[in-house]
């Protein structure tokens, strides 16, 4: 079997010639056709028009690739398959579209209140460890890198060495380090208050550094930012715009790379 290519474009320019070669060049051309699918959330993103004439124009690339292969000798297993493949992938995009729709819709204008440069959501009267409660005006001014976690969560205190690092090295530099508890009454026998004191417990026998704040029973902050993982982490300029909706963990060398890219 001989395989050609020229330079440019790479990919679609593979042919196959010899023993074989019909059902390498039929695997080829289903390689292109995935890459023609596209995304199936920019998918959802379209009316249902647009939506409707993709559709029909995936299906016409898919039955002329089949056509013209058809006759040719090809594995029987490789061609069955494939066309099985392309058949549940119509099926599934096609399934449910006004509720996929609609997802994709708000996972954009989500996407969108939280890209770089926007006003960050903000969060009201979170409770202070130190006494009190924080907004996040009261960090005006300053870069704030926070720290979104819970008591229970590995990950989260995997990171906490790291981040005391971190607020150590930067103490006096313009940056605020910020965590946020998600402690909440669901893990802790239905109770806000054991919650809390949960919260204090671990903060003071763990010496955590930097503002320690609990969220309570509010999660308009953290549902704004769609955080559904924690750790989390998110670097707001003095502004109050956001840098990162997604910064590097404490414990990833690019922390320290953007803290220094924005002088530092």
């Amino acid at each position: 079997m001989i395989l050609n290519a020229e330079d440019d474009p790479f990919f679609e320019s593979f042919t196959y010639k010899g023993k074989g070669s019909d059902t390498n060049n039929f695997i080829l051309s289903q390689f292109e056709l995935s890459r023609n699918y596209g995304d199936p959330s920019s998918l959802y993103l379209l009316e249902k028009n647009a939506f409707d004439n993709k559709v029909r124009f995936i299906k016409k690339y898919i039955d002329s690739v089949n056509t013209l292969y058809g006759s040719k000798n090809i594995d029987t297993a490789v061609y069955n398959s494939s066309n099985r493949m392309s058949k549940q992938y119509l099926e599934n995009i096609t399934k449910d579209y006004e509720r996929n729709h609609d997802f994709a819709l708000k996972q954009k204008e989500i996407m969108e209140k939280t890209a770089i440069g926007r006003p960050s959501p903000k969060f009201e009267d979170y409770v202070d460890f130190k006494g009190g409660k924080k907004s996040l005006d009261a960090f005006r001014g300053k870069y704030v890198y926070l720290d979104i976690w819970a008591t229970w969560c590995g990950p989260c205190i995997q990171q906490i060495p790291y981040l005391k690092d971190l607020e150590k090295e930067y103490h006096n530099k313009n940056i605020e380090f910020v965590s946020i508890s998600t402690d909440e009454a669901r893990k802790n026998g239905g109770s806000w208050e054991a919650a809390e004191k949960k919260w204090r417990n671990f903060v003071k026998e763990r010496q955590l550094t930097g503002t320690q704040l609990w969220s309570g029973k509010d999660y308009s902050f953290q549902q704004a930012y769609q955080i559904t993982g924690i750790p989390r982490f998110i670097l707001i300029d003095p502004q109050g715009n956001i840098v990162d909706a997604n910064a590097p963990r404490p414990s990833d060398p690019r922390i320290k790379q953007l803290f220094t890219s924005l002088g530092m």
